[in-house]
């Protein structure tokens, strides 16, 4: 399998899901149009061979009769993976018991439970041959990263690894734990939070309200400290990777701090989905604009100057003529752009 036509494959399936999803009002819609192309075109099965992927797989030790599950992908005549599919109008919150009870009647070491639009994985990791309620990841098709792209190869056809799956999916789901705890912590530290950091640098008298005060320093302290982390990331980012500055003919055009701060953030908030170094800019005499690879028929935004304000940023959108328009205060709030520029990009990819 080849890494770049996996993730060009992907990449246009995710596509397909952002114009498909809203259009599917049934369960049946969702499985032919979004989920069943994922596991053909994306993850290489042949989904009309019963030997490698089987639509309403019937366990032969099923403990309910009729016990179907809506797919298996099999090795060896043996389920490796099950998937039970629902219509990408329902949240999937609370069918994990339906998939449970599939997964405890097969052999079958991996589930999936998807809607097309997310992916929910799950393992038997806390005890064997009994599915984790929890899932050790969830994939979001409108919003793919390049972490999800790397994980989501390792269950490619031609790829697949069962033990290496679960050995991997062990470091997923606790890291995913580890994470949402500091994510709760940091943003608001409990009781025992406090106590812990407070015991190992307060000397002074330790009463309800000094707990309660420092609560408040904790809070600042993680906030800066986030925001120190930030600034020295891209600090980082932009001496390793430093771009050629295009040479300036004397045009009278004068590319801004502002501008360059500005090029930065947005190469940093992007760097997850694309490589950096494929971000570039050009500075005009009216705008200033960001580009994928450094092509004008590609560009990811505009930042046009403003009275009132720091930027008008432009997006393209379909019409050329009609660009999608935003008022940015600061250059901070670049950061809530994230997602939009993410779509900007994969307009082109």
């Amino acid at each position: 399998m080849d890494m770049q036509q996996f993730k060009d494959a992907l990449l246009h399936h995710a596509q397909l899901v952002a114009a498909r999803h809203e259009l599917c009002k049934t369960e049946e819609a969702s499985k032919t149009s979004l989920i069943l192309p994922f596991f053909r075109d994306v993850l290489g099965y042949d989904v009309d061979d019963p030997s490698v992927f089987i639509p309403e797989f019937v366990s032969a030790i099923s403990v309910k009769k009729d016990q179907r599950v809506d797919y298996a992908i099999l090795r060896d005549g043996k389920p490796e993976i099950l998937i039970e599919a629902k219509w990408n109008g329902y949240s999937l919150d609370g069918y994990e018991s339906q998939l449970y009870n599939y997964f405890s009647a097969t052999s079958a070491k991996l589930g999936i439970l998807t809607n097309g639009v997310i992916y929910r994985f799950f393992g038997d990791l806390d005890s064997d041959n009994r599915m984790d309620i929890t899932p050790f990841r969830e994939i979001n098709m409108l919003a793919l990263a390049e972490k999800d792209m790397e994980d989501l190869a390792a269950f490619h056809r031609d790829t697949f690894d069962i033990e290496a799956i679960v050995g991997a999916a062990t470091e997923m789901k606790y890291s995913s734990e580890v994470i949402a705890l500091l994510d709760r912590l940091f943003s608001d530290p409990d009781n025992e939070f406090t106590a812990f950091i407070m015991k190992r640098v307060y000397n002074g008298k330790k009463t309800a309200k000094s707990a309660k005060n420092f609560q408040t320093i904790v809070k600042r302290s993680i906030d800066q400290y986030l925001a120190d982390r930030i600034s020295a990331g891209i600090a980082a980012i932009q001496e390793a990777n430093k771009p050629e500055e295009p040479a300036q003919e004397d045009n009278g055009i004068i590319t801004t701090q502002e501008e360059i701060e500005a090029y930065y953030i947005i190469r940093t908030l992007l760097h997850q989905y694309i490589d950096p170094a494929r971000v570039q800019y050009k500075d005009c005499r009216s705008y200033f604009a960001v580009l994928l690879d450094g092509k004008t028929t590609q560009w990811i935004c505009r930042l046009y100057p403003v009275n009132d304000a720091l930027w008008q940023i432009h997006y393209p959108t379909e019409e050329a003529k009609k660009p999608e328009k935003q008022i940015l205060q600061s250059n901070d709030d670049l950061y809530a752009c994230q997602d939009r520029l993410r779509r900007a990009v994969q307009k082109y990819l």
